[in-house]
């Protein structure tokens, strides 16, 4: 593994700013994700920017819909009352996600950007296009049984595995991000 630093912020601005400052720094709140691939040496992160202490985890019930806060544990959403009564879709996509070890240090945000669980791309001996774009997907020509039949290119034949995205792709949920370039 490669050697990293560690921040916490305190604000959405400085963490912003410290993305912007070292393009290799990556965002890290349950890390459920990111700490395997950076063990395996899939993903590499000069610094870690901890958001957890960011006001991000709130659920808020809003009259257009509901408002899930990026750092939200999966836990949380999946069994809050009111998620259950209104969103039910939301808690069994989260509830089928992952072991209740996991829900519990996971957030929402992370699910969503979780990368493929594609053996190929989280085996660095093998070519993947999604690490190195280029350079060839070795699950085109090799065990590929649970990868994608419909939907795939030439490029790439690994799913995105997020059950919450399927969730709120069916709910027509709109995600709202806030970066360098843009705010939505």
């Amino acid at each position: 593994m490669q050697p990293f630093s560690y921040a916490k912020v305190t604000s959405k601005e400085v963490a912003i700013a410290a993305i912007e400052q070292d393009k290799t720094a990556a965002f890290i709140a349950g890390g459920t994700d990111l700490l395997g691939l950076m063990k395996d040496g899939v993903q590499t992160a000069n610094i870690l920017i901890d958001i957890n202490s960011l006001p991000l985890a709130d659920i808020k019930f809003q009259p257009n819909g509901i408002r899930i806060g990026a750092i939200s544990r999966m836990s949380d959403v999946a069994f809050h009352p009111k998620i259950q009564e209104c969103y039910p879709v939301i808690s069994q996509a989260l509830l089928q996600s992952a072991s209740p070890q996991l829900r519990n240090m996971a957030t929402v945000g992370g699910n969503l950007l979780q990368r493929v669980r594609c053996g190929y791309f989280r085996d660095p001996v093998f070519p993947c296009n999604k690490r190195t774009p280029g350079i060839g997907c070795s699950a085109i020509t090799g065990y590929n049984r649970m990868h994608s039949i419909f939907g795939a290119s030439e490029h790439c034949i690994a799913v995105h595995p997020s059950d919450l995205a399927v969730a709120l792709t069916a709910l027509d949920a709109v995600i709202c991000i806030q970066g360098i370039e843009q705010s939505q």
